[in-house]
């Protein structure tokens, strides 16, 4: 029995999740630990079974609500200490598998039998012969509130363009060196103008964790700004991207996720050439996405 290592945010999880389907599907019998959750603070958390209701074991779902309890009482605690004896139980019954390259397709981790597989396997090609069962296990739960269902109407009646802009975190000095910063306005104008010359009377709806920043930079298009899903909500900005007919995204697999499960069988997406600097991540994009570089503004279609 393999298991993955759930970890990161959202999209993060729903590769390794996506992974472990596939294997599974393959006869390959692979389940997800949750455990790394325990001791490290990773975004909003494990949230698949908040944003999806996916189909975890009753003993994983009672070990997430005890970690969720018990995070709070480990922040004083010495948290080196218990992350290496948490990491030694966890790993004490297998094989510890990693993820030879970031953002590359390792075909050598289905012939893992026993394995503990660490890895972001941001690669399409990991579970495109599964992509019915994936999107049917990436089934949103739906919001109930007022607000983000007068959303959810106004998304599904216009001509909705879900643009993402990710800065947080990408503006931290220790991760500008070897993410794809958009510092300059290029890759979202030129995006912007694409979509506008071939989608009648495209509405962009903005979604980005510096809704501040967009607002002073995005002008002469319509634009909509979208910042009320907050903190354990924040999934939502993912369920209505995905509602939108077109997208631009960011290099970032939260705005990948909601791009790929869209079902508009004429969606236009368009992305980033480079998802990280100095690497090759074709694998992660359908063939049909649309490319732009972000300093030249060169549009292709990835082949």
């Amino acid at each position: 029995m393999n298991r993955v290592a759930i970890y990161g945010g959202l999209g993060n999880q729903m590769f390794q999740y996506a992974l472990a389907i596939a294997m599974d599907a393959s006869g390959i019998p692979t389940r997800i630990s949750v455990n790394d959750y325990l001791v490290n603070r990773h975004y909003q958390g494990f949230e698949l079974l908040k944003a999806f209701n996916v189909a975890i074991p009753i003993r994983d779902r009672f070990r997430i609500y005890a970690m969720n309890r018990l995070r709070p009482i480990l922040v004083d605690v010495n948290i080196s200490l218990v992350k290496s004896i948490t990491t030694k139980l966890l790993i004490s019954s297998s094989n510890v598998y990693k993820e030879p390259m970031e953002f590359s397709y390792d075909e050598n981790v289905f012939e893992q039998e026993s394995s503990y597989l660490v890895g972001t396997w941001q690669s399409l090609k990991y579970f495109e012969s599964q992509k019915k069962l994936i999107k049917e296990v990436f089934n949103f739960n739906k919001p109930r509130d007022p607000f983000n269902l007068k959303f959810v109407n106004d998304i599904e009646s216009r001509n909705s363009v879900a643009v993402h802009v990710r800065r947080g975190d990408f503006t931290k000095p220790e991760l500008s060196d070897s993410r794809m910063l958009y510092d300059s306005l290029n890759y979202y104008h030129e995006a912007f103008t694409i979509i506008n010359d071939s989608v009648d009377n495209p509405v962009f709806y903005i979604f980005s964790d510096d809704i501040q920043w967009a607002k002073e930079n995005f002008k002469g298009f319509n634009f909509v700004f979208v910042s009320h899903n907050k903190g354990s909500k924040s999934y939502l900005d993912m369920y209505l991207m995905s509602l939108c007919q077109h997208f631009i995204i960011a290099n970032s697999s939260f705005s990948w996720w909601a791009a790929w499960l869209a079902d508009n069988p004429g969606k236009k997406v368009i992305m980033p050439r480079l998802w990280v600097n100095k690497m090759d991540c074709s694998s992660i994009y359908p063939e049909d996405w649309i490319s732009l570089d972000v300093n030249s503004v060169k549009s292709s279609i990835l082949s």
